[in-house]
């Protein structure tokens, strides 16, 4: 599998069309079709959907998609890495849980470009899951997550600014006048949850049996949208929403319970070969805080 036969199926998958995908990369139709043909040959499955006006992935399409997004950002990445030369420039990519301790990351960020102007920032939201995944691949240079991880595997820095768990919910809501919840104040009503592992199996032993939970989030916005609309109640961290304005439909009430409090940390995989940028990144982090430590 060549990266350039990669790139025509991306194309084609972008285009849903062969005739513009081959005018776009500059080869002849006949050619990228029997690239295309080729690369079904050498998986055994069939990845487009020949119609009359497009093209269209199937299932296996679509896998293959996805990973080869990932597989060609991996590619420009480490040929840029290879290929730095003078001043200090890249793109440091992280993966990031939402939560106020990434105002400080930011904040590095900022102070950092006054210094290297040519290092830029791709921050990609995302659940600890999915940042997990993408680290081990080498797609993220760092991730900030809110989880315990393997040791042995990931070097971590604590962040500063806690988060603790509460609800978002209408308020015009039968609990909105509430100054703390517990778990059966909950019952009755439907519950929306994080999506990613470590949160659902943690609430869903904490939830009444019983309780309903219609969707699953993975971004707050998301979340308060289906709030607004009636859909339930969000389980979340405190300060991603803001509620205090006259404006907002919605208020967040803090949870009660054996909830310790969130700390979000930026990790990173041991013995990464990392670019100039991620390095001057980690080392201005490092500095900003020092006075943090992991137990």
């Amino acid at each position: 599998m060549e990266i350039r036969v990669l790139q025509y199926f991306v194309t084609i998958a972008e285009e849903k069309s062969i005739s513009k995908a081959a005018q776009k990369r500059h080869v002849t139709q006949p050619t990228l079709s029997r690239q295309i043909k080729e690369l079904e040959e050498e998986l055994g499955t069939q990845l487009f959907y020949r119609g009359s006006r497009e093209v269209t992935l199937t299932e296996d399409g679509h896998y293959l998609y996805n990973r080869a997004l990932e597989i060609l950002s991996l590619v420009d990445k480490t040929s840029s890495n290879l290929m730095e030369k003078g001043p200090v420039s890249g793109t440091v990519t992280i993966g990031a849980a939402e939560g106020r301790s990434l105002k400080s990351v930011f904040a590095v960020a900022k102070d950092i470009q006054a210094t290297y102007p040519r290092i830029q920032f791709n921050v990609n939201s995302a659940n600890a899951d999915d940042i997990l995944e993408k680290l081990n691949t080498g797609i993220l240079d760092f991730g900030i997550v809110a989880r315990d991880v393997d040791k042995n595997i990931y070097d971590q820095l604590l962040l500063p600014t806690q988060e603790y768990w509460g609800v978002l919910l209408p308020k015009n809501h039968d609990l909105a006048n509430h100054s703390s919840l517990n778990w059966d104040d909950l019952a009755p009503y439907p519950i929306l949850l994080p999506n990613q592992s470590e949160s659902k199996t943690f609430f869903n032993q904490k939830l009444p049996n019983k309780i309903q939970i219609p969707a699953t989030f993975n971004l707050i916005f998301n979340a308060s949208l289906m709030v607004e609309a009636g859909m339930g109640l969000a389980i979340t961290w405190s300060d991603l929403v803001a509620t205090d304005s006259k404006e907002s439909p919605l208020t967040f009430i803090p949870l009660e319970g054996d909830l310790p409090p969130i700390q979000l940390s930026l990790i990173w995989k041991k013995h990464s070969q990392q670019s100039r940028a991620a390095k001057v990144f980690l080392a201005a982090l490092k500095d900003a805080f020092a006075f943090l430590s992991i137990s």
